[in-house]
């Protein structure tokens, strides 16, 4: 079984200890559909492109993933600020 240690980090970090075992569960449902959806998902963008595009769609989706991420870090950390100066 695969698992990403700084993924474990962050739940133990940002989670409850009651919601911590759901948390880990999550993680692990998520990366093992993952891994038995993902070659099927590859195969026939393949079939349909060429091998080529496996890595295009896959640059796409790690694009949009950036900007998800800064986007909601921005939002985040001006929320933080909001608080931060209300008091």
């Amino acid at each position: 079984m695969r698992s990403v240690h700084c993924l474990n980090g962050l739940i133990i970090r940002y989670t409850t200890s009651d919601f911590r075992g759901r948390a880990f569960s999550l993680n692990n449902t998520a990366s093992q559909t993952g891994n038995m959806i993902g070659p099927m998902i590859g195969g026939m963008i393949a079939s349909v492109w060429s091998i080529h595009g496996i890595f295009w769609i896959t640059g796409l989706i790690l694009l949009f993933s950036v900007a998800l991420t800064h986007t909601l870090t921005e939002i985040r950390s001006l929320d933080k600020s909001k608080t931060m100066y209300s008091n």
